[in-house]
């Protein structure tokens, strides 16, 4: 049975995973790409995309006339804690401009029993 290639891709990206909205910034470093937003998601592929809540916020700090751009990270098997923890740690990194709070607390892991 022959598969498609884009079969194939819709398949990788519609599963549990990380994902981030950047901007073209000749400025940054290594890569000329600047995050404005991170995200995970049980379906990373709908949650990346035009319908998200956030996307007039990217919009507005990417511009009107610019190109956003999606990477995303399949993470089939890592619980929405896993996922949550690597958004967070990703966000606490980066401070995208579009992300209001941290998805995971953090002060859970540090509180003493």
């Amino acid at each position: 049975m022959l598969v498609s290639a884009s079969t194939l891709v819709d398949q990788l990206i519609a599963q549990p995973g990380l994902y981030v909205v950047l901007v073209y910034d000749p400025a940054c470093s290594p890569r000329p790409f600047r995050p404005l937003y991170f995200g995970e998601s049980d379906n990373i592929s709908s949650r990346a995309s035009g319908t998200h809540e956030n996307h007039s916020a990217w919009r507005r700090e990417a511009g009107t006339n610019t190109t956003l751009y999606r990477a995303l990270c399949p993470l089939p098997g890592w619980s929405k804690t896993q996922r949550q923890q690597m958004e967070s740690a990703l966000i606490a990194k980066y401070n995208p401009p579009c992300n209001q709070k941290l998805s995971f607390d953090f002060s859970r892991l540090l509180a003493t029993r």
